[in-house]
């Protein structure tokens, strides 16, 4: 079994000799920063191609993981006297996302003489997924 070490901070002032006091407050800060870059080509023959890229990142700070999250959860930090330390990247952070689409919708359905016919396929657009 691999064993790893953590430093903690030690404190020379008093320590309260009572135990914990728990205290309820909001305590969470986060900051999202991205750049997104989009291409949108109309094409002919009834064909249109979108893609979009996004480079981002999350950081947040006092944010409690796992079932409960945050706004049900316990943030035991390992230092409480220095909270900048508990910022770190999020749960949500996702750094590179990118989304394409490529919409077909037929031209030749407007043409159609057969009324039923081009009720049915004026209109209709075809998205391999």
């Amino acid at each position: 079994m691999a064993q790893s070490t953590i430093t903690v901070p030690f404190y020379t002032r008093r320590i309260d000799p009572t135990g914990s006091i728990l205290t309820d407050f909001s305590d969470v800060n986060s900051w999202y920063n991205a750049f997104v870059l989009s291409f949108h080509e109309r094409m002919d023959r009834g064909l249109e191609f979108l893609a979009n890229y996004t480079l981002s990142k999350t950081v947040d700070g006092g944010q409690v993981p796992g079932v409960f999250g945050t706004f049900d959860g316990t943030d035991t930090p390992l230092d409480p006297y220095n909270r900048k330390l508990e910022y770190a990247l999020s749960d949500l952070d996702q750094r590179h996302r990118f989304v394409r689409n490529l919409v077909w919708i037929p031209p030749y359905a407007k043409n159609l003489s057969n009324k039923v016919a081009k009720n049915i396929f004026d209109g209709l657009s075809f998205r391999p997924s």
